[in-house]
């Protein structure tokens, strides 16, 4: 944003087109008379010459470029920039992302799979925040910090596009993956501390099962939102093992633990989203963002650097390229 210091130098610049009227247009500003002369070693120079008017052209255009320029700076523009200071942690976030092979189906209606639709949802989610803390813990037979807490969202959605299926085995470790962000979320200095756990199975693996973590967030104070992602329904899935290099195929029939789901997010104040689309999903994070909202923990900083200095510069250099061209390259009389 650019803002002017002293405005009423502006209007200055509407005297510019009179003045480009009465010194080049106006019948009566006087004429030229074409003469042809020898300087400079008898070489021949015509003031009439088309290259020659060409150059003359040039030079007042820069002149009358310098006068703006002059007067813009007497009006002393500056830019305005704006930094909003975090004077504190306000709520940290840590994303749960089940990478397990049954996020590859593609559930009816949905040109995209699961999987693709949970992360498109997570990109839009970040588009709208500014000061949360966010991470990312992926898993399925294990689970592993993928992304540590950051409010650099630009990384965050450039390390979200290289997360891949089966990248953790087969399986879904939930209590594994709350016990490791309960974990992530002990360390930071956040007051609000919440995870959201996107899965479309039930925990079938792991020691550390899903009511111990429920246990240990509570201790935490840390607030749990559930998404369970896809329907019962049976449905063929393909997907390419990155580690074995091999195309996987075969069919998913099994559904998220609903009751388990609900438990989760209730015993630690949190909510219980079924999402089966996109627009659930935007629904979904749009709630789990009004729940983060918080006010007066940032303060804007507002800086005004200054162009006058920079315009004068420039216009210095107009000027002494006008006379250069003017008495130099056209060798005019003073």
């Amino acid at each position: 944003m650019i803002l002017f210091e002293h405005i009423i130098f502006l209007p200055l610049l509407i005297f510019i087109v009179p003045l480009i009227y009465v010194s080049h247009f106006w019948r009566r500003r006087g004429g030229r008379i074409l003469i042809s002369y020898k300087i400079y070693r008898d070489k021949p120079y015509f003031r009439g010459s088309l290259w020659w008017n060409f150059l003359a052209f040039c030079a007042y255009i820069i002149l009358w470029i310098s006068l703006v320029l002059m007067i813009l700076a007497l009006a002393n523009p500056g830019i305005i920039q704006k930094h909003q200071i975090f004077l504190k942690d306000t709520s940290a976030i840590i994303i749960l992302l089940d990478v397990s092979p049954s996020m590859a189906a593609k559930d009816s209606g949905q040109h995209d799979s699961r999987f693709e639709i949970a992360k498109g949802a997570i990109h839009r989610f970040l588009a709208h925040h500014e000061s949360n803390a966010i991470g990312l813990i992926t898993f399925g037979r294990e689970a592993a910090v993928r992304i540590p807490l950051t409010r650099d969202y630009q990384f965050f959605q450039q390390r979200l596009d290289h997360v891949w299926l089966l990248e953790h085995g087969d399986g879904t470790n939930i209590g594994m993956a709350l016990g490791l962000a309960a974990l992530q979320l002990q360390r930071s200095g956040a007051q609000h501390k919440s995870i959201i756990l996107i899965t479309d199975g039930a925990n079938n693996i792991g020691e550390f099962n899903p009511e111990d973590a429920i246990i240990l967030l509570q201790s935490l104070g840390i607030q749990a939102f559930t998404v369970g992602v896809g329907t019962q329904e049976k449905l063929r899935i393909s997907i390419w093992d990155k580690k074995r290099e091999e195309l996987l195929t075969g069919f998913v029939d099994d559904a998220y633990d609903e009751e388990l789901m609900r438990a989760i997010a209730l015993e630690t104040g949190g909510y219980f989203f079924k999402s089966e689309s996109a627009g659930a999903f935007d629904a979904m994070f749009s709630a789990i963002e009004q729940q983060h909202t918080q006010e007066g923990l940032s303060r804007t900083s507002v800086t005004t650097t200054s162009s006058r200095y920079l315009l004068l510069q420039i216009a210095l250099g107009c000027v002494l390229f006008w006379l250069f061209m003017r008495y130099l390259i056209l060798r005019e009389v003073f």
